[in-house]
């Protein structure tokens, strides 16, 4: 006769405590995967970010703005006329046609495209590196 001291195999409490260290287990894993897999726009250069930055904030205080397929224009709150457009291989900004600021550098091409709400800027470096980016236009 054998008694119930000398059965071998699982309670059905241990498998249950097993099978919810498993489940803990999987779901910890999950977040932490796509946390390491996930691409941020931080994997872009600080000078496309800035530049992005720096277009938004132009748009929000701007007067008005008009959107060609090479260069943005602006006018401010002060009137002035601010343009910006790639020359050479950097994108410079000019007010009132005196002066320039760059604003990036080793640019291969520049190009605008203005939809309803939002305008989409897409920049190729000269090391056929590609950035798109998305500005959101203020109502006028």
């Amino acid at each position: 006769m054998i008694s119930p001291e000398c059965e071998e195999g699982f309670t059905l409490l241990e498998v249950m405590i097993s099978l919810a260290t498993i489940m803990l287990i999987l779901s910890l894993v999950t977040p932490i995967l796509s946390i390491l897999s996930f691409h941020t726009e931080y994997e872009q250069p600080l000078a496309v970010r800035q530049l992005r930055n720096f277009l938004q904030e132009e748009l929000n205080q701007s007067r008005s703005y008009t959107f060609t397929k090479q260069a943005l224009t602006i006018i401010d709150k002060d009137k002035r006329q601010v343009l910006i457009e790639k020359d050479g291989n950097v994108i410079k900004r000019t007010v009132d046609g005196r002066g320039y600021e760059f604003l990036l550098q080793n640019v291969r091409n520049l190009s605008f495209e203005k939809e309803v709400y939002t305008a989409d800027i897409k920049v190729v470096m000269e090391n056929e590196e590609r950035y798109e980016e998305h500005l959101h236009l203020p109502g006028k």
